[in-house]
């Protein structure tokens, strides 16, 4: 099972997913039969309407999938080929490959209908390259804000995904960007909550830029986090201890 992109390490795109690799990595799997899972809680209907298998052209055996899916509503779903999904079914009760799949609130008619509605919403034309338009402004915005300011900062994300690591190495994995100043992170995200921006102030979330966005929720990219450090002491560079194995 894996994660396209890891929103732990804010946002670090697996390097290994392109087509050449895609493809040996499915006459690997299949050579040793195993099931590639990917999980596409954060990446599905983000970065592309198929998600990042579209996006990156490598098609796992099943894949896991919420949040954007629900356009706000609490929703879950597991899809995948069709000789796996359908090990789950009742009839199939008494199989010895049976397996036993339930959900307490499954096919709540209210998220349903809330999935059902925004995939209405994403499957219209330009929704994607709008999207992917204001996510590359927002993060174009940022990085001349920081560099401007003289603070080292990585602006990751794709699509219509940001995030921002105070930091002047690569972000590679979840340890370089546990490696980071996250006193002056949080400083920042202090100097946005006072200014009316809300981010969510755990360390590994994403900045998700949504269709009803418009350019006035952008002027972040223009120069709103400028305020928040004028008003506020720059901290003393923070001391990270070692991530665990």
């Amino acid at each position: 099972m894996s994660s396209p992109a890891s929103s732990s390490s804010r946002f670090t795109a697996a390097r290994h997913l392109n087509p050449d690799s895609s493809r040996g990595c499915a006459r690997w799997r299949a050579s040793l039969g195993l099931v590639l899972i990917f999980d596409e809680t954060v990446t599905g209907f983000r970065l592309a309407y198929g998600g990042a298998q579209e996006y990156y052209g490598v098609r796992p055996d099943l894949a896991t999938l919420g949040k954007a899916l629900g356009g706000g509503y609490p929703i879950g779903a597991v899809a995948g080929r069709a000789d796996i999904v359908d090990l789950v079914r009742e009839d199939r009760l008494g199989d010895p490959r049976y397996v036993w799949f339930a959900s307490s609130i499954g096919g709540n008619p209210i998220s349903t209908a809330a999935g059902c509605a925004t995939l209405g919403e994403l499957r219209r034309p330009t929704t994607y390259e709008r999207l992917f338009g204001l996510g590359e402004r927002l993060r174009s915005g940022l990085r001349g804000i920081m560099k401007d300011a003289g603070i080292a900062a990585q602006v990751q994300g794709e699509g219509p995904l940001a995030a921002v690591v105070f930091t002047d190495r690569e972000i590679v994995d979840y340890r370089t960007a546990h490696a980071s100043n996250r006193e002056l992170a949080r400083a920042y995200l202090l100097g946005l909550f006072r200014r009316g921006i809300f981010l969510n102030p755990m360390s590994t979330k994403l900045y998700l830029l949504a269709r009803p966005h418009r350019r006035r929720h952008r002027e972040i990219s223009r120069g709103g986090p400028r305020h928040p450090r004028r008003r506020l002491p720059r901290p003393a560079r923070s001391r990270v201890s070692d991530p665990p194995a």
